[in-house]
């Protein structure tokens, strides 16, 4: 299917129509920020194609695409957020630094929202697409939770209010969106537990990255959109794999339409070690010389 071809405004108008009766707007904007985030895509052309963030939507059309970027995202829910009672939203402009990513001085664009009489929040959904879509427990919501993953943001949170991770997870548990084995993010540390405990003196590197693996794609979803799928990757490597490597976007053409994949080179106690990822097929082993034919034959 081509990224242009999906339309979700019947799935935004219904979010709209049977928006649930909470006690408090605060509530209600966090089922609304979980409940779109399950819907869009960041749309991976504006690498190749940066004209694509300026695409204006066309609600005349009777049309919305999953695939959009961050100016689209946060303008779609800028609209909806406005209808919630007690709720108040704009479009503001960040500027965000992935060091050693190259994308130094991208801008960005995320959502200011202030609710009557609790404070004045960014919301960055753009950010939180693939955590929200693979069940792991948000970090832009009223709050830029970044951890070790080296991202800068100006304008972070001086002037606005901060809603907690202890305080979203109270939320999601209040409005029924927890689910009943937590966050993603408890299993992830369960596996990393196991980790832990595991004598790998005798493994060789590779037996080690094929033991961890199997826990790894366990976490990983079959995404809508390859982006979120990348990003979810990344942050696994680095907190389960512990490895330095590399990846590389490879297209292909299928029906006409650009496809993506990503090579993760891994670099680990000496051995280089070889992974594709596509949201369609997961997490594949591979080897460079396999690559290397793919290239060779389009």
């Amino acid at each position: 299917m081509k990224l242009e071809n999906e339309n979700i405004v019947g799935e935004l108008n219904l979010l709209l129509i049977n928006m649930p009766e909470y006690n408090s707007p605060l509530e209600k904007l966090r089922w609304l920020y979980l409940k779109l985030g399950k819907m869009f895509c960041y749309d991976y052309r504006i690498a190749s194609d940066p004209s694509i963030a300026t695409n204006e939507l066309d609600f005349d059309k009777n049309y919305v695409g999953r695939f959009q970027t961050c100016a689209q995202i946060s303008y779609i829910a800028n609209i909806m957020f406005n209808q919630i009672p007690g709720v108040k939203s704009k479009i503001i402009e960040r500027k965000m630094d992935y060091r050693g990513h190259q994308q130094l001085g991208l801008e960005h664009v995320a959502n200011e929202v202030t609710i009557d009489g609790v404070g004045k929040f960014i919301l960055d959904l753009t950010l939180d697409l693939y955590l929200i879509q693979s069940g792991y427990q948000t970090e832009h919501f009223g709050l830029d939770y970044f951890k070790d993953h080296k991202i800068d943001l100006q304008y972070t949170q001086e002037g606005y209010d901060i809603i907690s991770l202890r305080e979203c997870r109270m939320l999601d548990e209040k409005i029924g969106i927890l689910p009943l084995d937590g966050y993603t993010n408890e299993r992830q540390n369960e596996y990393m537990s196991i980790f832990e405990k595991q004598d790998f003196s005798i493994k060789t590197p590779n037996e080690i990255i094929d033991y961890k693996l199997k826990y790894l794609s366990k976490l990983v979803p079959q995404f809508k959109g390859h982006h979120e799928g990348k990003l979810l990757l990344n942050k696994l490597i680095l907190e389960m794999l512990k490895v330095d490597y590399k990846e590389f976007n490879l297209t292909y053409r299928n029906d006409n339409t650009d496809q993506i994949i990503t090579c993760f080179d891994i670099f680990y106690k000496n051995e280089e070690i070889w992974l594709l990822y596509s949201n369609t097929s997961g997490i594949i082993k591979t080897t460079k010389e396999k690559i290397e034919h793919m290239l060779k034959n389009g």
